[in-house]
């Protein structure tokens, strides 16, 4: 038998584990691997030579509500969402954001909402400004158990009820950071590779660490419909931001080092000023952001379909989205205002009719079409 081999690493290395270990067994006797029930696992572990499994995973998700269907996950073909295993279907997902505490919602608000979201005939939610409430307050990322057990049973009671999710791994998280601005921290995961390894951590804890209500992490479980790395890092918007740092701040700092070395590396003269110059840089940052995490997630043994980027309206963005498995240019037909500031009470929303202001917010991602 082979064990210890489906404990939280990569799979790429699980699978490498079990290569090894077979050589070591009878090649007369049943090999038997124990611990491993995900359906991929099963068959990558009989294609390099196991006989046997035993897991408690079956089980446990049928308990949970949770069935194993022929459809698979979302995948993105020719342009469009199918399940891996109906191609030529396209797939089609309407929903709403959960956000703040209702990313963590009571037993009690579950019971309320997933009926009203499903008689609004929604069949998809979205994960957002879930993040800060993860980690515990402070500059060092220290993981709040209970607030993230709270959302794995927000997603399990919305997959229970047939719901897909799209999840954001960076939002408004300022928990664990050295950095007191969400729009600063967006840029230094874009261009800074100690931070951004920051949000690799988080991610690989809430990705990776198994839903006790679906008996799943949410990397491999089918309902987690897609990823966006960073939420509104739009890379025009972020020229705006690093031109504003105050001038020696810790920002300021790592900003201008990330440069200094990005024009080393590229033969160009260290000018910061350059408008010319700092758009390329920031262009080149968010692709390789980009391909860094989605090679990280890989890692781990994500394959749900990823973006970036999900605010903009300028053309010039067209070829960075060329390289996410999808655009998401989320806008909203009647996002409220806050008189008073911030993000409370009171609120005001237009009270216009979305048939009347409709084409407005068609045109807004239209640039990002003509690519």
């Amino acid at each position: 038998s082979i064990g210890g081999t489906s404990v939280g690493e990569p799979k790429p290395i699980m699978y490498k584990m079990i290569e090894d270990s077979v050589k070591w067994l009878p090649e007369d006797k049943p090999r038997y691997l124990m611990g491993v029930g995900n359906p991929i696992d099963l068959i990558e572990g009989a294609m390099r030579g196991i006989d046997m499994f035993d897991c408690v995973l079956p089980t446990r998700i049928a308990r949970n509500g949770t069935a194993m269907t022929s459809q698979g996950k979302v995948v993105v073909r020719n342009g469009r969402f199918e399940f891996e295993n109906r191609p030529g279907i396209q797939a089609r997902f309407f929903g709403a954001n959960i956000c703040e505490d209702a990313a963590q919602m009571l037993d009690k608000d579950l019971e309320v909402f997933i009926p009203r979201f499903k008689r609004l005939g929604f069949n998809s939610i979205r994960f957002h400004h879930h993040d800060n409430a993860l980690a515990f307050n402070g500059k060092e990322l220290k993981i709040n158990a209970e607030r993230l057990d709270d959302l794995f049973r927000t997603f399990a009671k919305f997959k229970e009820a047939g719901f897909y999710s799209t999840i954001d791994l960076f939002v408004s998280r300022k928990n664990g950071f050295n950095l007191d601005s969400t729009e600063g921290i967006k840029v230094l995961c874009m261009i800074d590779k100690e931070t951004r390894n920051n949000l690799k951590e988080f991610t690989r804890i809430l990705l990776t660490t198994v839903n006790p209500y679906t008996g799943m992490t949410l990397a491999e479980d089918p309902a987690l419909l897609s990823i966006s790395h960073i939420n509104e890092n739009g890379q025009f918007y972020n020229w705006e931001i690093l031109h504003n740092a105050k001038e020696g701040s810790y920002f300021d700092q790592i900003v201008k080092r990330n440069f200094a070395e990005w024009c080393e590396k590229n033969g160009v003269k260290n000018d910061f000023k350059n408008v010319e110059l700092l758009t390329k840089f920031i262009t080149d940052m968010q692709n390789e952001s980009f391909r860094d995490m989605k090679e990280f997630l890989a890692s781990i043994g994500v394959t749900t379909p990823q973006t970036d980027m999900n605010c903009g309206d300028v053309l010039a963005q067209a070829p960075v989205r060329n390289n996410y498995d999808y655009v998401d240019i989320h806008f909203y037909l009647d996002h409220p205002t806050f008189p008073k500031g911030g993000w409370g009470l009171p609120m005001q929303f237009k009270n216009k009719s979305a048939g009347a202001t409709f084409y407005e917010e068609l045109l807004y991602p239209f640039a990002s079409r003509l690519s």
